[in-house]
């Protein structure tokens, strides 16, 4: 019990008082045990400072990671969560533990999220699931959670390591692709439709007015015939039809007009509204253009005049 009480130092001392050569053997013995002591001691606060600081970089990364991460029991139940997950769930991380992770899932959801976990605890394998969260204060939003079903080393009992990234934006940036993809497959269909029907309507429109040509060289009062084939296009092949026929001292005279509305076919009479067809009549080719088309009318080989349908809103319902 006395040994007991003394310290090192005194312990050097008594021996060193005794003269045998055993007891300085034991003495020298006794110092280098002593070095070996102080030298593990050394390195043990050494390692033991190490741990410290790589369990405070490992708190850091876990706590500030962009990602968010939390462990949660068999039940569901968060264990563990870092800053980012709490930010997730609109709460402090401390506020978080002991909850249910399906208190921030919508009631619709929550079956789908147990049989998530459910798979992860049968297949041991790392699975991931598209997840809407609603947090405690704010709009719900959208995460992917990658979770992996492992085993707690100091309880021994079963915990699922889940991280989770907010894939809100993503989700935005997706439905608007979709919906300006519909958009646009909506506009080419009836951008296609508007120049089929626009084209095949051009069409009628010139083979109408080629016949045109061809009824004036067998009319005897063509003045007649010319007002009645004005009319003839109207409504079914244009909004408007002007007649334009060359004089005796080849000047160019409209001499027939129609409207769809009658309201508004004085002002077809108007050149300045619409232009003499005299380049039609020069050229003897057919002209055709954004919103009409032009047709020389002739009689022997040579052009008396030109008829002009007009489309204003041929695709879109006509108007004046």
């Amino acid at each position: 019990m006395l040994h007991e009480r003394m310290t090192t130092n005194e312990l050097f001392s008594a021996l060193q008082e005794l003269k045998d050569d055993t007891a300085q053997d034991l003495i020298k013995e006794l110092q280098v045990h002593q070095l070996e002591l102080e030298i593990q001691n050394r390195e043990l606060r050494e390692t033991q400072q190490q741990l410290a600081h790589s369990r405070m970089r490992y708190a850091d990364l876990y706590d500030f990671s962009p990602i968010g991460y939390a462990s949660l029991d068999e039940n569901g139940v968060i264990e563990e969560i870092n800053i980012t997950a709490g930010k997730l769930l609109g709460e402090n991380p401390h506020k978080l533990i002991e909850r249910s992770f399906a208190d921030f899932v919508p009631a619709e959801d929550v079956q789908c999220f147990k049989d998530h976990l459910s798979r992860c605890r049968s297949s041991r394998k790392k699975r991931n699931l598209e997840l809407r969260l609603i947090p405690r204060d704010g709009q719900p939003i959208d995460i992917q959670l990658f979770t992996m079903a492992t085993q707690d080393a100091d309880r021994h009992t079963l915990q699922f390591r889940t991280a989770m990234i907010d894939i809100t934006m993503r989700k935005r940036a997706e439905a608007a692709v979709l919906e300006t993809q519909k958009k646009l497959e909506q506009m080419v269909a009836e951008r296609t439709a508007e120049l089929t029907s626009e084209r095949r309507q051009r069409e009628e429109a010139q083979r109408f007015l080629y016949e045109a040509s061809s009824v004036l060289t067998m009319s005897l009062d063509y003045e007649i015939t010319l007002w009645a084939l004005a009319r003839a296009g109207i409504p079914h092949l244009a909004d408007a039809c002007v007649v334009d026929m060359v004089q005796g001292d080849d000047s160019m005279k409209r001499v027939a007009i129609a409207h769809i509305d009658a309201d508004k076919e004085d002002a077809l009479w108007n050149t300045d509204y619409i232009d003499l067809t005299m380049d039609v009549v020069r050229t003897g080719q057919t002209e055709l253009h954004d919103k009409m088309i032009s047709v020389p009318l002739v009689i022997r080989g040579n052009a008396i005049g030109a008829i002009r349908l007009v489309f204003w809103s041929a695709a879109c319902g006509r108007s004046g």
